[in-house]
């Protein structure tokens, strides 16, 4: 289990924003703040694959769930 620090692009119903996160590879939520939240309305499925490295060497995450 590790923490990463990355720029993610959020899409929801309103502009698009980049927004630095931490992600936590054994966290069993994910939160965003309420500020962020409001400003892009409702969320929608990506529609790219992402991948993330951890600091383990060859250790990936994708997630392909558009």
């Amino acid at each position: 289990m590790g923490i990463i620090k990355s720029n993610i692009l959020l899409i929801g119903e309103k502009p698009d924003e980049v927004v630095e996160t931490f992600l936590d590879s054994g966290a069993t939520y994910s939160f965003i703040k309420k500020e962020i939240s409001n400003k892009l309305g409702n969320l929608g499925k990506t529609t790219i694959a992402l991948s993330f490295k951890t600091a383990e060497t060859g250790w990936e995450m994708i997630v392909n769930d558009k």
